[in-house]
């Protein structure tokens, strides 16, 4: 419905994951359109869309899979992390940058 180039969404790899969509599944959804990408992760509940949120790479999000498929269409977007309180900024920046740049080697080699 919303077929223009100008028309571009925020990808948040969470909550597709969190609502038992697979990473493949939820990118191929939204591939023509992101340009930009919310990143967090956590464990996500036994209730359906339920989570608790976690340092990057200790939840069931993966991040690493979604940083390899945004890395085959040359994602240019940013990768913004949001935590919504759940963490105190010197603990989770520092952290997921660095896990985040090793998703991004890893996805570039």
């Amino acid at each position: 419905m919303a077929d223009h180039p100008n028309v571009v969404i925020c990808w948040d790899i969470l909550h597709p994951c969190r609502m038992g969509e697979d990473i493949e599944t939820a990118f191929n959804n939204v591939r023509n359109h992101v340009r930009h990408c919310h990143v967090h992760d956590a464990t996500l509940g036994e209730e359906p869309g339920s989570y608790e949120m976690k340092l990057m790479g200790e939840g069931d999000v993966p991040h690493d899979e979604a940083v390899k498929l945004l890395a085959s269409i040359k994602f240019e977007g940013a990768l913004s992390g949001e935590w919504i309180n759940a963490f105190e900024a010197d603990e989770v920046l520092s952290h997921d940058a660095l896990v985040l740049r090793d998703y991004i080697n890893q996805a570039s080699a």
